[in-house]
C-alpha cells in the first residue's frame, strides 16, 4: 500500500536514521554521548548533533550545546533504528 501524508513523512525520517546508522553514525541513545554515563530511558534529556547523541545533565550543564529530547521522541528514534514499522507500534 502506498504511504501518504504524515505516514510518509514519518516513514521517511525512519529511513533517513537508518541510512545514517549504515553509515556508522547511530547517535547515542542511551550513555552520555560525551563522556559515556548511562542516561535514563525515562528521562527528557539534551541531544547534541555535534557531540553525537543525548547528553547526561552533567555534559549538558556544562553549556554543551544541544536541544531537549523528550522521552516518546528518542523512543521513536530507537524504532526506526531498528526498522520497526510506525504503525506495529501503534498496534501494542
Amino acid at each position: 500500500a502506498q504511504l501518504r501524508g504524515r505516514s510518509a513523512r514519518v516513514e521517511g525520517i525512519g529511513v533517513a536514521w537508518r541510512l545514517l546508522a549504515a553509515l556508522g553514525f547511530a547517535p547515542s541513545l542511551d550513555l552520555c554521548a560525551h563522556c559515556q554515563a548511562p542516561v535514563d530511558a525515562d528521562d527528557a534529556v539534551f541531544f547534541s548533533h555535534a557531540v553525537g547523541g543525548v547528553l547526561c545533565a552533567i555534559c549538558a550543564g556544562q553549556g554543551r550545546t544541544g536541544r531537549r529530547l523528550p522521552v516518546a521522541a528518542r523512543d521513536q528514534i530507537r524504532q526506526w533504528l531498528a526498522a520497526i514499522p510506525v504503525d506495529a507500534t501503534d498496534a501494542a
